[in-house]
């Protein structure tokens, strides 16, 4: 069986500006020929349009001008027959829930196996993890809610990190135990199989439980699933 490489795009929650190094790589994987989905759920406030006009505000500069959203979570195409997924940031809580309840999770899963390229911004970053007690609205959720997507296999993420914010985030890996990808709002992930890119103007950091490793602007490592 042929194990196509993944696009794993997580962004720390800054804004449009912030996000745009992050942003056009994003763009540069995806099949412009198909539609790019959007899914705001994290959002509290519905109808979603304002979400959908703040998005195509961001993509359609990009040259990105096919754009569905998906706020009931019910897929209309093929895994492989989409450009990719944008999954928007807000309460990382009420998008996890809404996306199981859903059974959304599982097309997620199917989009990662065939290659198919995922974003997750701040929230939508966070429950692609192991664990999404990582955030504030969700660092009291017993081990069994907060049981992430693990679309990213062992670790959990953290979004809008600071520096100051480290002795903090290694007490969280030890707790959790589970390495952690820190990322400022002005830095973004991009998994890209087994490598791990810094896409932004901040270094994002792997933290674990006694040390810390530094990933600056435009470098990579190869990203181990390891514990």
């Amino acid at each position: 069986m042929n194990t196509k490489t993944t696009h794993i795009f997580l962004a720390g929650g800054g804004s449009a500006e912030e996000s745009k190094p992050l942003d056009e790589q994003f763009v540069k994987v995806l099949d412009l020929s198909k539609p790019l989905v959007y899914v705001p759920n994290a959002m509290r406030s519905r109808p979603y349009q304002d979400c959908l006009e703040w998005f195509r505000s961001v993509m359609n500069p990009l040259g990105i001008n096919t754009i569905e959203m998906w706020d009931d979570l019910r897929p209309r195409h093929p895994a492989d027959s989409i450009a990719g997924i944008y999954i928007g940031g807000g309460d990382t809580a009420k998008l996890l829930k809404e996306i199981r309840e859903a059974g959304f999770d599982e097309y997620l899963h199917e989009v990662v196996r065939n290659g198919v390229p995922l974003y997750g911004g701040s929230a939508g970053a966070i429950i692609l993890g192991e664990d999404v007690r990582t955030a504030p609205e969700t660092s009291q959720l017993d081990a069994t809610e907060a049981t992430g997507l693990g679309i990213i296999k062992n670790h959990s993420i953290v979004c809008h990190y600071e520096t100051d914010d480290l002795k903090g985030t290694m007490n969280l890996s030890k707790d959790l135990r589970q390495n952690i990808i820190a990322i400022p709002e002005r830095a973004g992930g991009y998994v890209a199989g087994r490598t791990l890119t810094n896409y932004g103007t901040e270094p994002l950091v792997i933290v674990r439980a006694d040390r810390a490793e530094t990933i600056n602007p435009s470098h990579s490592i190869e990203f181990e699933e390891r514990r």
